[in-house]
């Protein structure tokens, strides 16, 4: 058995990563993502869930926020035995995140509404002068990492 509750799966690390403020970053943030949690375990549904929430949130900060003063947009990850966490911080922009309703024949404005619906919870701390986005995905028991 690993580790207790909530302590970081053996041979992973909380991943933090500077990445151009660009499109394209998101493809670098999913493969690496992608990899780590196919080395954990997860299932390919799993890995494709998350991989989409983390190009939502990185798309959003590109499309809707600034770099942060070094020119980057950050991303973070955390696995532990029970929680997936997700992070992406960018310069800041809007004064508060939440899911749009658009219409069927609107073109956009679902992203949020699909974290929503991917993650286990998703969160926009306050009281930061960047824009960080959080989403966390439980763990359940039979599908653990680390095993």
């Amino acid at each position: 058995m690993h580790g207790g509750p909530g302590e970081a799966c053996p041979n992973t690390r909380p991943f933090v990563r500077r990445l151009p403020f660009e499109m394209g970053s998101a493809a670098v943030a999913r493969r690496a993502l992608a990899t780590e949690l196919e080395d954990a375990g997860f299932t390919r549904q799993e890995v494709e869930d998350v991989a989409l929430v983390l190009t939502e949130m990185l798309h959003n900060a590109v499309a809707h926020g600034r770099p942060l003063p070094t020119g980057v947009v950050e991303v973070q990850w955390t696995l532990t035995r029970e929680l997936l966490r997700i992070a992406v911080r960018d310069g800041g922009h809007v004064e508060a995140l939440h899911p749009l309703h658009p219409t069927d024949t609107e073109p956009g404005g679902r992203g949020l509404l699909m974290i929503e619906g991917l993650a286990s919870r998703w969160t926009v701390p306050t009281g930061v002068a960047t824009t960080l986005v959080v989403a966390e995905f439980d763990r359940t028991t039979s599908a653990s990492p680390c095993t």
